[in-house]
């Protein structure tokens, strides 16, 4: 019974999190499956406020939908399938290092945008590396 309960609140939490995903604008992103479609079939609503809410965070340089996915599925149940995220620790060590190393400064901004695939990471990694890529912009991680 009570692994009944815990399954269905993590089922709960899952299409909470998708739902959020949705509303954020995950339908526009290049390569939205017919398997992703189903998943967000009859999702429950999402207050203007939390989507305005996590885009603040976005912005701040924080990953609010990463959170909650690694919340929700530890390490070992992500790997499998491809699903590995980078502390933000590592991530401020990383471009502390490429700061002082010389860092990426002939990525354009054009090769960045097109780093959206798993290999790329997490947003903390994206946010992080943009640093290195922009410096002095306005342009925050919420653009890309």
């Amino acid at each position: 019974m009570r692994a009944i309960a815990l399954k269905e609140l993590q089922d709960k939490l899952e299409r909470s999190l998708i739902a959020l995903a949705v509303s954020m604008g995950a339908r526009s992103v290049p390569g939205w499956s017919a398997a992703e479609e189903r998943l967000a079939h009859c999702l429950p609503k999402v207050g203007p406020v939390d989507v305005e809410r996590a885009r603040f965070e976005i912005r701040q340089g924080l990953d609010p939908l990463g959170d909650r996915f690694t919340a929700l599925r530890s390490a070992v149940e992500r790997r499998p399938m491809g699903a590995t995220y980078t502390p933000l620790g590592i991530v401020d060590y990383m471009v502390a290092w490429a700061q002082e190393n010389g860092g990426p400064r002939e990525v354009s901004l054009r090769q960045y945008r097109r780093c959206r695939g798993p290999a790329w990471g997490n947003l903390a990694w994206r946010a992080g590396s943009l640093t290195l890529i922009r410096r002095g912009s306005t342009s925050s991680p919420a653009d890309f």
